[in-house]
């Protein structure tokens, strides 16, 4: 039986067995890739659709991983994951985002038309990514002149969960900046940013975009 959650309270659920290998696999890919959604759980396990619904659903009312939906996704966390953390690497499971963040990383704060050369997206993929990587307080931005500024907010945050989560993306972009400075033992200075282009931010909405 489970432990009493108070006076008054509904007994809190046992906690999962995790002895179930299929249960198992799917806690260990959760922890070794955080962010994961259902989908990606079918095809890397190479599980029925049912069953990885079903077991994860167990793990998650057992208080061993956490499901937030983002966007049109459900990802699934380990249930200690901070928040703050959770929403970075949700959207770090994005290809455009983690292109974003790495030219930051590397170039320091850049223009939003130098930021889109960088990343090699469009204006308007980069304005709809910011938004939302702004709206995570991953990023700021600020004015200068007419010119949109972008910067990373935390660069410690960032720094820390692409060097502990990074491979985990499968993106070669940041396994060359991981092969890059792993042999430092630390994370990369921020250089100067290149001369300002203009920074006129775009106003579409595309889909979403992960791995």
């Amino acid at each position: 039986m489970g432990d009493e959650a108070g006076p008054g309270g509904p007994p809190a659920p046992d906690p999962p067995d995790l002895k179930l290998e299929n249960r198992r696999r799917i806690y260990g890919l959760i922890r070794e890739k955080p962010g994961i959604h259902l989908r990606e759980v079918v095809r890397e396990l190479e599980m029925p659709y049912g069953t990885a619904e079903y077991h994860l659903r167990v793990l998650e009312a057992g208080g061993l991983v956490r499901a937030v939906d983002e966007d049109n996704y459900r990802r699934y966390y380990e249930a200690d994951v901070a928040l703050r953390d959770r929403r970075a690497i949700g959207l770090m499971r994005k290809r455009p985002v983690r292109a974003v963040v790495i030219a930051l990383i590397e170039r320091g704060e850049l223009s939003h038309h130098d930021l889109a050369a960088a990343a090699g997206l469009k204006p308007s993929t980069l304005s709809y990514h910011l938004a939302r990587m702004e709206g995570a307080a991953l990023l700021r931005t600020r004015q200068e002149g007419r010119f949109t500024m972008v910067s990373i907010a935390d660069p410690a945050l960032v720094e820390r969960l692409l060097f502990t989560h990074g491979r985990s993306f499968g993106d070669e972009a940041v396994d060359r900046f991981l092969d890059t400075w792993a042999p430092f033992e630390a994370p990369p200075p921020a250089r100067p940013a290149p001369s300002k282009g203009p920074g006129e931010a775009g106003a579409g909405r595309p889909a979403g975009e992960d791995s």
